[in-house]
């Protein structure tokens, strides 16, 4: 069950705290976090990976010795095949908080590769 406050509406740039959640409402994209999480489900795929690549979620650094995180890594992999036309071997879920390869053996042979 869901125990989350219902959305709160909001006017433009302007943050708000209900429970443990923060709304906030910038560029007509309203987002919800949950300590940390962000629900990226209303957003549009533009929006989010604006956002994902903004300074604020950039300026955390690799960690472990990495040179690309990997969500930042997932995300351009799931960028360049959405391009490329190859989302029957791996895509974003419909709601956009989740990823499915739907092919493991060609996403082993041509896209872990890259």
């Amino acid at each position: 069950m869901d125990n989350r406050p219902a959305p709160l509406m909001i006017s433009d740039d302007e943050v708000s705290f209900s429970g443990n959640a923060k709304v906030s409402k910038t560029a007509n994209c309203t987002t919800k976090s949950y300590g940390g999480y962000i629900d990226y489900a209303k957003m549009s795929f533009d929006q989010a990976s604006q956002s994902i690549r903004s300074p604020v979620a950039m300026r955390r650094g690799p960690r472990g010795g990495v040179t690309v995180p990997f969500p930042a890594k997932l995300a351009s992999l799931l960028e360049e095949v959405s391009l490329e036309g190859m989302e029957d071997i791996i895509s974003w879920g419909a709601h956009g908080r989740c990823f499915s390869i739907h092919k493991p053996s060609q996403f082993v042979s041509e896209l872990l590769p890259r």
